[in-house]
């Protein structure tokens, strides 16, 4: 193909993943009390499902024993409907996230060599699912904490806290894509170990060294630094790490065998 046809190939892809953008967005859109009463607020909710169950199990913590109560404020005359539409647009372009990595795949499939293939598709698929694992880990568990202990946190009884609306959703989106991006790291780590950036054995002599560094990145996400939100934010971390010393051992073996 010459290069105007690549080009004109690219806008044609392009114009799908728009269409199918659109479409989602008018979708998710119509479902207004779902996505936002239901779905993104359900961590304002002091019956959310991660509250219930660290209730259970720490019956004496301190969201159990202080139930708390949040209505978030809007301060602009069109906050509200501006919000509907820039909220819908994020949320149709993550579910369509999928389809245009698709796209993009089918682009540059031609111009790769079949073992290329392979490997792009494993990290492609790896990649989505590891960032899929990390946003519902934040969702269920790392967004919820942070509302409940900044909700709960004052410099003085005289100080009330309350939420606005915008943000409520940065910090949202940002903890989303955040965590989405940390949990990223067994493939960011086996691209060092590959490219001999890091030695796989050095990681494995330096795991004290290593859990220590995760404790610290830990307890800077986890808002309070309280034991019951630092074990739950370090565990799924370290375990990450481990997994990721697993794939680069499994890949290193591979390739002696070759």
């Amino acid at each position: 193909m010459e290069f105007w046809d690549h080009i004109e190939e690219l806008r044609k892809r392009f114009i799908r993943i728009i269409i199918v953008i659109i479409v989602l967005m008018i979708i998710v859109f119509s479902f207004k009390s779902f996505l936002f009463d239901t779905l993104l607020f359900g961590p304002l909710d002091p019956n959310f499902i991660t509250y219930k169950f660290i209730c259970q199990i720490f019956p004496k913590s301190g969201i159990c024993t202080n139930p708390f109560y949040i209505n978030l404020q809007n301060l602009t005359i069109s906050g509200q409907f501006i919000k509907h539409i820039s909220i819908s647009f994020l949320v149709s372009l993550f579910l369509a996230f999928p389809y245009i990595l698709w796209e993009l795949w089918m682009f540059v499939k031609p111009g790769l060599y079949d073992y290329e293939k392979k490997s792009a598709i494993k990290i492609l698929i790896n990649a989505l699912l590891l960032f899929i694992v990390g946003a519902l880990f934040s969702y269920f568990i790392i967004v919820p904490l942070t509302i409940n202990f900044f909700f709960a946190y004052q410099i003085s009884p005289m100080v009330i806290n309350q939420f606005t609306l915008d943000s409520y959703f940065t910090t949202f989106t940002t903890l989303l894509v955040l965590i989405g991006l940390v949990f990223e790291s067994p493939i960011i780590l086996n691209f060092l170990i590959k490219f001999n950036i890091i030695k796989l054995s050095t990681l494995k002599k330096q795991r004290k060294v290593i859990f220590i560094v995760i404790l610290i990145i830990a307890a800077y996400i986890t808002p309070g630094g309280d034991p019951i939100s630092l074990t739950i934010m370090t565990a799924p971390l370290y375990l990450l790490f481990e997994l990721s010393i697993k794939i680069a051992a499994k890949s290193e073996k591979k390739q002696k065998t070759i």
